[in-house]
């Protein structure tokens, strides 16, 4: 079926031929399969179940557009950051220029938050555990959804995040018009799709054939995917004992013959040392250079980019910073890279175009009581679908007739074994896991956004569970139901009042945010206890760094560090520099040494490292001194950011003093960025990255603690720290001499009955006579070009070409925006609007306002 058979669904020409652009002119099986056998756009639930490569993004990105040209919005699930700021990023910049708003909301992401609530987008990306977070503080904007599609549905099955992912998914099910996509190209049984209330369509062959089988001394046993035919290849001679050495071998082999390989380690100092070997022996022809790196925060990882790119070697792991991850990602989309060492972060949903998938059985993971116990990842076999995922990687639709995806070993003994447990055995039944989580939790979070509940209600919502429908709860619920809220009760998570039960601060916590029930204890305890007078910011670091969620961010301390307390003693030494040594909660912990357990140092060690963050230290200090990487810098700080805001919403919740509320909001975010207090007026320009932390804190040193303190006339003396282009975006009004030099002025149209302060670092708001007023991106784009021009007409050419510069827009779509933005203004000033904006018959539109850019 050609892509141009998307017509008869309404849509246009220039949509056509961005898809077209982007997947080329034929549909594959799977796409047609589910648009004429499914019915996808005629608000079916639908079951997709399909080999890597076969096509499932696309299905989401059809429905969103399908729906957006009915006034409907579409949410994306996905389960991992890295997959969500992909698609976030890649369709803002396909769709974006269109007048399609796409939003993202992830734990570090909050900025979109708002615009989601109130169903003011076209598509919103959003994590699962965000997800339900959003849905706890009001689901009114799902009746605005066309549908959800939920990425990596077999995800339900995950010990860690799987029940959190029934809870939503039960939660969803409730809005009985919404149809729901599941995306999987894992096994997920007649059950799901009964329980979703969706039609299974399963395509069991991929575009493009996969090799999948095991490498031993240099031989390729495989089984072909689609055909099951089995055979093998002669790739090379090898006779080493050691597993990486083997799979350094077969990269090399594939990369001497122009085929892309991503190569899987299960630890993340593996996959730098291989990278580096593989950057000494590969010496690739034309290699590239690397201008794009110098535009990056000066980082140890930026810096072994730079020493692996040019020899077209990458590796991808969490320790890389967004700006280094999506640098690697667009070098590998480009065909610049032909050897990716990576880790397990990479397996999911991250498409690169690789021809070969090398990785050894065994792969580092945290199992759920590991994590609650603060035991580090373990070495263990990997599981059978987390394989069949990573190689699943390999063989991409136009770069080669097959690709392969390779189980490496040494032992000649091991292969046929390993071909029967993974390739030749039917995946073991997958079964849903919410029955063996914590009761009392677990109620919790199922009940979150439907409070006040009754018990009934509460048995109701988890019969009407995955596990609930399956049978799986090994007591009555009646009795589960009772015992569980007798415990929140007990706990003082919720209070019973005539029938009816309603959550404390306590149990909010839990409920809106997915914090665990002993942190949220903790909080709780912090503020009642520790928190009557301000208390020093070391002391709350401290206490984050304790918290269970802070655990789940691995941190190496050493037994020589436990030992001679190294981590304790810097603390002690902290605090007393602070001039803040009478704190109770740290002189609980930091006078009796000898009762210290290895969490604890750990938890010093995060502490330190927070401080020293956002007292503004340069990242390459942090990273030599604690011996991490940027990657890992930025993942304890939005952990501990989330947290600050839990424990800033629980004082806020027990009265505290409205100041000490808004210092830790405050710090919540000079966490998250990693600033000093000074340097909060850059936040704007850091939260769309439009400014690296390293660039801020260099123009704080030279005395601009704010955007505004930036003339014209100084712009070469900060020319070399601020990105291309960004330097013009600070002044966006029209600029007149001041005898000094230049700066923005305020501009005097003819009637001054409104103001209209805009910021180009602010643009989804502006504000009118002092009241802010929310904006969409095309709004403010609309408002930008008349206030450019105020007291002048703007003609509708004009208008068109600035507020929708690379699409066909018409009048029309002038006239509604304009119509919406009158409408907001008057519901923030209470005051009639229409004299704001004045239509000229035929001419186009006239702004009457005072003006302040900023």
């Amino acid at each position: 079926m050609e892509i141009d058979f998307l017509r008869h669904y309404g849509f246009t020409p220039p949509l056509i031929e961005i898809l077209r652009r982007a997947y080329g002119d034929t549909l594959l099986p799977l796409q047609e399969r589910v648009i004429q056998e499914g019915r996808m756009f005629e608000g079916n639930s639908l079951l997709v179940r399909a080999p890597t490569s076969s096509g499932k993004t696309f299905l989401a990105e059809t429905l969103f557009l399908y729906h957006a040209l009915r006034g409907r919005n579409v949410i994306l699930l996905v389960p991992t950051k890295a997959l969500a700021n992909q698609r976030h990023q890649q369709w803002r910049e396909r769709y974006g220029p269109h007048g399609f708003e796409i939003r993202l909301s992830t734990r570090d992401h909050p900025f979109d938050d708002s615009h989601i609530l109130e169903g003011r987008f076209h598509l919103a990306v959003i994590i699962y555990e965000k997800m339900r977070s959003l849905l706890a503080l009001g689901g009114a904007f799902l009746s605005s959804l066309g549908a959800c599609v939920v990425d990596e549905i077999h995800y339900l099955f995950d010990p860690s995040r799987g029940p959190d992912l029934e809870i939503l998914l039960t939660r969803l099910r409730e809005e009985s018009t919404l149809p729901i996509l599941g995306l999987s190209a894992m096994a997920a049984g007649k059950e799901v799709a009964e329980w979703l209330g969706a039609r299974p369509i399963v395509e069991i062959r991929r575009p493009v054939e996969l090799r999948q089988g095991v490498l031993c001394q240099g031989r390729f046993v495989y089984k072909e995917f689609n055909t099951g035919q089995e055979g093998h290849e002669d790739l090379f001679h090898s006779d080493t004992a050691d597993e990486g050495e083997a799979m350094l071998e077969a990269a090399c082999h594939f990369a001497a013959r122009g085929e892309t390989t991503l190569l899987f380690w299960p630890r993340r100092d593996q996959c730098y040392t291989a990278a580096r070997k593989l950057a000494e022996r590969f010496n690739p022809p034309g290699k590239p250079d690397s201008p794009d790196l110098d535009s990056l925060e000066p980082t140890a990882m930026r810096d072994f980019l730079a020493r692996l790119l040019p020899r077209r070697v990458a590796v991808h792991t969490s320790d890389l910073s967004p700006a280094e991850r999506d640098l690697v990602e667009q070098r590998a989309r480009g065909g610049d890279v032909l050897l990716i060492c990576a880790t397990s972060t990479l397996a999911v949903g991250i498409n690169f175009p690789v021809v070969n998938v090398l990785t050894t059985r065994r792969m580092y993971s945290h199992r759920p009581e590991d994590a609650g116990a603060r035991r580090p990842p373990a070495a263990r076999p990997i599981p059978q679908d987390r394989l069949w995922n990573m190689i699943g990687r390999a063989g991409r639709l136009g770069l080669s007739a097959y690709g392969r995806g390779i189980l490496v070993t040494t032992s000649p003994g091991d292969v046929q074994g390993l071909m029967r447990l993974y390739l030749k055995e039917e995946s073991p039944p997958q079964i849903p896991l919410l029955n063996r989580t914590d009761y009392a939790q677990t109620v919790l979070k199922t009940m979150a956004g439907r409070a006040p509940f009754t018990r009934e209600s509460c048995r109701l919502a988890l019969e009407n569970t995955l596990s609930g429908k399956m049978g799986l709860f090994a007591q009555p619920l009646d009795e589960i139901v009772h015992r569980a809220l007798g415990e929140l009760i007990q706990q003082g998570c919720l209070v019973e009042e005539q029938g009816r039960l309603h959550p404390t601060p306590l149990g909010s916590l839990v409920m809106n945010h997915g914090l665990s029930l002993s942190s949220a204890q903790r909080l709780n305890e912090y503020v009642i206890h520790h928190l009557q007078e301000k208390p020093p910011i070391l002391e709350m670091l401290a206490l984050l760094s304790e918290l269970a969620e802070m655990g789940e961010q691995y941190l190496f301390v050493s037994r020589h560090d436990i030992l001679t307390h190294v981590w304790t003693r810097a603390l002690i030494a902290r605090v007393e520099e602070s001039g803040s040594s009478e704190t109770a909660f740290l002189n609980g912990l930091l006078t009796q040494p000898a009762r210290l357990r290895p969490e604890h140092h750990t938890a010093f060690k995060k502490t330190l490292l927070l401080h020293d963050w956002i007292q503004g230290r340069p990242i390459q200090e942090i990273e030599n001194r604690y011996h991490v990487y940027a990657g890992a810098v930025q993942r304890l700080a939005e952990e501990a950011s989330w947290l600050t805001g839990c424990l800033a919403e629980t004082a806020g919740a027990h009265a505290m003093r409205a100041e000490w509320v808004k210092q830790l909001l405050i710090l919540k975010n000079r966490i998250l960025y990693g600033l000093p207090n000074a340097a909060l007026n850059w936040l704007p320009y850091l939260q769309d990255r439009r400014i690296a932390r390293g660039s801020v804190l260099a123009l704080v040193e030279r005395g601009y603690d704010a955007p505004a303190k930036i003339t014209a006339a100084e712009a070469g003396s900060v020319q070399d720290l601020l990105p291309p282009g960004l330097f013009p975006s600070l002044f966006p009004a029209p600029i007149e001499k001041n005898g000094a030099g230049t700066s923005p002025v305020l501009i005097e149209p003819e009637t001054p009955e409104f103001i209209v302060e805009l910021d180009v670092g602010r643009p989804n708001r502006m504000v009118v006579n002092g009241a802010p007023v929310p904006l969409t991106l095309t709004q403010f784009r609309l408002i930008r070009c008349l206030a450019r021009r105020a007291g002048s007409c703007v003609d509708y050419e004009t208008i068109l070409r600035e507020v929708w510069p690379e699409s066909v827009g018409d009048r029309k779509q002038i006239s509604r925006q304009k119509k919406w933005i009158l409408g907001k203004i008057q519901e923030s000033i209470q005051i009639p609007a229409e004299g704001l904006i004045e239509t000229i018959p035929g001419a186009g539109l006239l702004l009457h306002a005072r003006i302040k850019m900023g």
